[in-house]
């Protein structure tokens, strides 16, 4: 499939040298039709998930760019080639150039920047990067790395918000549950040593963090927030393909 990609899309020259070439970081929505980003793909997946009118498909991903700043991206559609047409080249997992994108920094589903690629009138368009260009190459090591200091995180409690999150983990437990229902508390504490329970809900997740040991760190991305009484805050990830929703969460063990 790859090979078939590459033929369809125009790859990025090595010797490619663009005064318009930059970060997520440096977008603006003023300068968009010039802007040029280096992309890798962190991951991606098809998921379905229930809406007043009925199923809907959507590929949801990460990417990242060479300052290591991630951009969460979402294509919908009512059957899952429809909603893959526009992204398919991200699936494949290659190292890409963005043009023209539209980037949405505060979306209430997406824990950070966000873009929308199946939208009506997306102009965003990707051109394949060799394997010997030098952005291939140092896109190789780089990996978006969450927020480690808890503290940080109380701002975005409210609502519902989504946040990625990173620490070490204190204690796995699994409550007994009714048939059927799979969850596991996961205690992570941050650099500070401040900890934080993560409610982990769905099999996909759930068999991940079974996995997990005292003393592991991991990284939770895109997990809801929530406070209680006073200042206490906890967080839930459910994986998109256990969620009746389509909430997408993903488990990462460093």
């Amino acid at each position: 499939m790859l090979g078939s990609l590459l033929n369809m899309a125009s790859p990025a020259s090595a010797e490619e040298k663009d005064d318009f070439i930059t970060t997520l970081a440096k977008w603006t929505k003023a300068g968009s039709d010039d802007m040029k980003v280096y992309l890798k793909v962190v991951y991606a997946q098809t998921v379905k998930h229930n809406t007043q009118y009925g199923e809907r498909h959507k590929v949801v991903g990460k990417l990242v760019d060479l300052d290591g700043t991630a951009l969460y991206f979402e294509s919908r559609g009512k059957t899952p080639e429809q909603c893959m047409k526009p992204v398919q080249l991200l699936t494949t997992g290659a190292v890409v150039l963005a043009k023209k994108l539209n980037i949405n920094t505060d979306h209430k589903f997406y824990g950070g920047r966000f873009a929308d690629f199946g939208e009506k009138g997306c102009r965003t368009s990707f051109q394949v990067v060799p394997q010997a260009h030098q952005a291939h190459i140092s896109l190789r090591g780089v990996f978006p790395v969450a927020n480690s200091n808890l503290k940080k995180l109380l701002p975005y409690t409210h609502n519902y918000q989504r946040v990625d999150i990173i620490g070490l983990v204190m204690s796995v437990e699994e409550p007994p549950l009714k048939t059927g229902a799979a969850k596991i508390h996961l205690w992570l504490k941050d650099e500070s040593n401040d900890q934080l329970l993560v409610n982990v809900w769905g099999i996909t997740l759930v068999d991940k963090a079974r996995q997990v040991q005292r003393g592991d760190v991991v990284q939770v991305d895109n997990v809801i927030l929530t406070k209680s009484a006073g200042t206490s805050v906890s967080a839930s990830a459910e994986d998109g393909g256990d969620s009746k929703h389509g909430f997408c969460a993903w488990l990462h063990t460093k």
